[in-house]
């Protein structure tokens, strides 16, 4: 459970927090991560003087949002036919959605997420989003946040075989659609496993629904 300060991860300072010596800690529009957290706490500092109410992301936010959403819808109604899309996807991508994770705090990149238009790909861009916060949070390489966030934006790739009819549904889905539903994340592990790709891709493909207990 997050106590205190903890409660803080992920939030942008609105103004330099100086340490009671007057040193310099962390400067004004900050992102605070774990590491941080721990050493703010150390000196007894509280950070909620130091942080931003929940805002809307500025315009320009949602614009680079939707490019990116708009690019994604592109390219992964394409990756049942071209598979070969994914590592450009990679390359090309990631680096802007890691980008964008940064720049903003999570209250305002949920708040951005929260349009139903082109649900699936939007749901894709987010859960890609958060794992590289989540990931730059607890201190991993450049390297490695690119990685899990092109993990968190193919978790679905499998949906790419499952008829439109049945992903674009509103309604709730038949029993048997449902079933069929379920069959993306073999579909995901067995396209990502044909283009060579490595162990760590194939398995959030194939277990993102997974329970803790197997």
């Amino acid at each position: 459970m997050l106590e205190g300060n903890d409660l803080y991860i992920g939030y942008k300072l609105i103004e330099d927090i100086h340490s009671p010596n007057h040193g310099l800690l962390l400067k004004k529009g900050s992102i605070l991560t774990n590491k941080e957290v721990r050493r703010l706490s150390r000196f007894n500092i509280s950070i909620s003087s130091y942080i931003s109410s929940i805002q809307e992301p500025g315009q320009a936010f949602y614009e680079h949002v939707n490019e990116q959403v708009n690019q994604f819808k592109s390219d992964f109604d394409r990756f049942g036919e071209d598979q070969s899309r994914l590592k450009i996807v990679e390359s090309e991508m990631i680096p802007t959605l890691t980008k964008l994770a940064n720049d903003i705090d999570i209250q305002m990149l949920m708040l951005s997420m929260k349009s139903h238009d082109d649900y699936t790909y939007r749901h894709n861009i987010a859960v890609s989003m958060l794992a590289s916060k989540l990931a730059t949070w607890l201190g991993y390489s450049e390297g490695e946040v690119n990685r899990i966030a092109f993990c968190g934006l193919l978790h679905d790739i499998g949906k790419t075989r499952i008829p439109s009819e049945i992903l674009n549904k509103t309604d709730k889905l038949t029993k048997n659609e449902f079933a069929i539903m379920k069959h993306h994340a073999t579909f995901g592990y067995t396209m990502l496993r044909e283009q060579g790709f490595e162990e760590d891709l194939l398995r959030v493909a194939l277990e993102h629904h997974e329970r803790e207990d197997g």
